[in-house]
C-alpha cells in the first residue's frame, strides 16, 4: 500500500501540480521578460510583429518563385517528350536552365524567422538541447521556466519580491521543484515528503509571483498539497 501511495503522489499528483505551475508561470515569465527586454532596448511588441510580418512577406515571395520554377520544370519535362524533334534541343536547354536555377535557389539558405530579443534572452538561459524548443508561443515546461527565472532573477524577477531574502527563497523553491521533476523524469525514487515539498514550493512561487488570476493557480496547487497531506497522514 505504501508503494502504491508513493507512486500515486509522485505520478498523478505531482504531474498535476506541475501542469498547473507551467500553465500559470509560463505566460507570466514570458510577459515579464518581454516587458523587460522592450524597456532595455526601447522597443515595443509592435516591432517584433513588424519584423515577423516582413519575414512572412519575403518568405511568401520566395515560396511563390520556387513554385513557379517547379511548375515550369514539370511543363518542360512533359513538353520535351511530345514536341517535334527539331524543337527538343531548345526545350532541353531551357529545361537545364530552369533546373540549374532551381538548384541555385535551393542552395541558398532560407533566412529563419527573426527571433525577438526577449526570446533570444530566454534561449541564452537554457542548454543547447533546449534552445530550439524555446519560442514565444509554445508551452514551457518547469525546467525552462526555472532556468529563465534563475538566470534573469536579478534583472527581472527580483523586482517582484520585497527583498533579497525573498528572492533567494524563490530561487531555492524553484530549484526544489526542478530537482523533484528531474528525479521523476529519470526514474528516481520519490518519497512522500519530496512530493509534499515540491507542491509546497510551487504553491509558494505561484502565490508570490503567479498570474493575476485571483489566486486560482496557487489555490489549485494548495488543494493538491492538502489532499496529498491527508493521504500521507492516513
Amino acid at each position: 500500500m505504501e508503494m502504491l501511495l508513493r507512486d500515486y503522489l509522485g505520478g498523478h499528483v505531482l504531474r498535476t501540480g506541475m501542469m498547473r505551475f507551467e500553465d500559470a508561470m509560463g505566460p507570466w515569465v514570458k510577459e515579464h521578460v518581454q516587458a523587460y527586454s522592450h524597456r532595455l532596448h526601447n522597443t515595443c511588441p509592435a516591432d517584433d510583429a513588424h519584423a515577423a510580418a516582413k519575414h512572412a512577406v519575403a518568405k511568401a515571395a520566395a515560396d511563390a518563385e520556387r513554385a513557379d520554377l517547379v511548375g515550369r520544370q514539370k511543363e518542360l519535362y512533359q513538353l520535351i517528350r511530345s514536341c517535334p524533334k527539331e524543337e527538343k534541343q531548345a526545350v532541353a536547354q531551357e529545361q537545364k536552365t530552369v533546373t540549374d536555377h532551381l538548384k541555385a535557389f535551393d542552395a541558398v539558405a532560407v533566412e529563419p524567422p527573426p527571433v525577438p530579443r526577449w526570446v533570444q534572452a530566454c534561449r541564452d538561459c537554457v542548454g543547447p538541447k533546449m534552445k530550439p524548443h524555446v519560442h514565444a508561443g509554445n508551452h514551457w515546461d518547469v525546467h525552462t521556466i526555472v532556468a529563465v527565472m534563475r538566470a534573469l532573477l536579478p534583472e527581472v524577477f527580483a523586482h517582484h519580491l520585497p527583498d533579497h531574502f525573498h528572492a533567494k527563497e524563490l530561487l531555492d523553491g524553484i530549484l526544489r521543484v526542478v530537482s523533484i521533476r528531474n528525479m521523476a523524469a529519470h526514474g528516481g525514487t520519490l518519497s512522500e515528503s519530496d512530493v509534499l515539498e515540491a507542491l509546497r514550493q510551487m504553491a509558494a512561487v505561484l502565490t508570490r509571483c503567479g498570474p493575476d488570476d485571483g489566486g486560482g493557480s496557487a489555490a489549485a496547487v494548495a488543494v493538491l498539497l492538502n489532499d496529498a497531506k491527508g493521504l500521507v497522514q492516513q
